[in-house]
């Protein structure tokens, strides 16, 4: 195997590895995408939670990129879990 074919190799599986990674971000919910929802649905409170404390709102802006395990709407209470 000359140098090319481990150059083109090398490059594929780079551009695989960016690609699947790429999907899998654009693919999973954000906390900005369920924070949407209060535009759409009548909402009266929000209550976040990470590792089962509950985050203020100051400590929500910090994670406003991180990935949701769960979130729920329940008598106009928006539950999210971090």
């Amino acid at each position: 195997m000359n140098i090319y074919e481990g150059m083109v190799m090398a490059t594929f599986v780079m551009v695989a590895i960016i690609s699947i990674s790429q999907y899998i971000d654009n693919n999973t919910t954000r906390v900005r995408d369920v924070l949407q929802l209060i535009n759409i649905l009548p909402c009266h409170k929000i209550q976040v939670y990470k590792n089962g404390r509950r985050l203020r709102t100051s400590e929500l802006i910090q994670h406003i990129n991180s990935p949701v395990k769960a979130h729920e709407m329940k008598d106009g209470i928006l539950y999210i879990i971090i």
